[in-house]
């Protein structure tokens, strides 16, 4: 009676299967890109601003327009550094021109109403929503609290 000779080794060396270098190499490009890239990734799901994806930029200086994080939130900047800001019962006039359902709402307490120059260091935040709790209630936010500036990348508007 004739028995095998092979061994363990022979068996698991028979087992093992070749990975090719393009795969390796495609699975360490999604490693280094969720490693380098989800912290610039965030999706919002409040309908305060457009839901969707949007890219974090930490280093570039804010503008008018900009969409920005502060603690998590994401909010416009509708002011910036030297524009004049008039806060009314009917909503918040920015250099002439109302934004859009700025109303204040009520049970919360707005913002003193008056005529308003940005200073230096600060920006205006506001909605588009017209039930966002922004710069209608809390007023002026210093530009050192913005933690980046969000790009939209893929929004429902």
């Amino acid at each position: 009676m004739m028995t095998s000779s092979v061994t363990t080794i022979e068996i698991a060396a028979r087992k093992r299967r070749w990975v090719p270098p393009y795969k390796l190499l495609t699975l360490g490009g999604v490693v280094a890109l969720l490693v380098f890239a989800l912290p610039h990734i965030r999706y919002n799901h409040s309908t305060s601003e457009p839901r969707g994806v949007y890219w974090l930029d930490y280093y570039r200086s804010v503008q008018r327009g900009d969409f920005v994080t502060v603690s998590t939130v994401l909010k416009q900047i509708a002011a910036v550094s030297g524009d004049v800001v008039l806060f009314t019962p009917e909503g918040v006039v920015i250099n002439g021109s109302l934004w859009q359902n700025s109303a204040p709402l009520r049970p919360y307490t707005p913002f003193p109403f008056g005529r308003y120059v940005v200073q230096p260091g600060q920006v205006l935040l506001l909605s588009h929503n017209k039930r966002g709790f922004d710069g209608r209630y809390i007023g002026f936010v210093p530009t050192n609290l913005l933690e980046a500036i969000a790009v939209p990348v893929l929004t429902e508007r």
